[in-house]
């Protein structure tokens, strides 16, 4: 294969009825379709034979959308911010089950876990190591 797999930059604007795609550093990867998935799927296959990929390759497409549309715009700025939710919600999680585990640990109840964490009883009984019964 000419080049490694790396992410691909790909230029989306709007024509009509038309979503256009041009790939950066791929002169001649361009193509256009009705919807973004089909012109992902059609990127893919554009760059594939462009860069000289093996035709079971399936490059990483990165959308880059140069458009002035008003609700477009408001469309892709909702879009960035859920995914900046996303992030911190994983993030949330990820400390919420780590201070569950220690707070457990340190022997706190699963009810005053539950409290000063802001779940559910349930959720800190998910998330907490089982503790193993000590036969008498």
């Amino acid at each position: 294969m000419a080049n490694e797999m790396r992410t691909y930059t790909a230029i989306v604007t709007r024509e009509g009825d038309h979503w256009l795609g041009s790939i950066e550093g791929l002169p001649g990867a361009n193509t256009y379709a009705n919807s973004l998935d089909k012109l992902r799927e059609y990127l893919s296959e554009t760059i594939i034979l462009e860069d000289d990929l093996a035709d079971d390759a399936v490059p990483a497409i990165d959308l880059q959308f140069d458009v002035s549309d008003e609700v477009l715009c408001d469309a892709l700025a909702v879009s960035h911010r859920r995914a900046e939710l996303a992030a911190v919600e994983a993030e949330v999680q990820a400390s919420t089950a780590t201070v569950i585990r220690r707070l457990t640990g340190a022997g706190y109840s699963v009810r005053d876990t539950a409290r000063l964490v802001g779940v559910t009883p349930g959720r800190v009984s998910q998330v907490a190591p089982k503790r193993r019964l000590v036969p008498a």
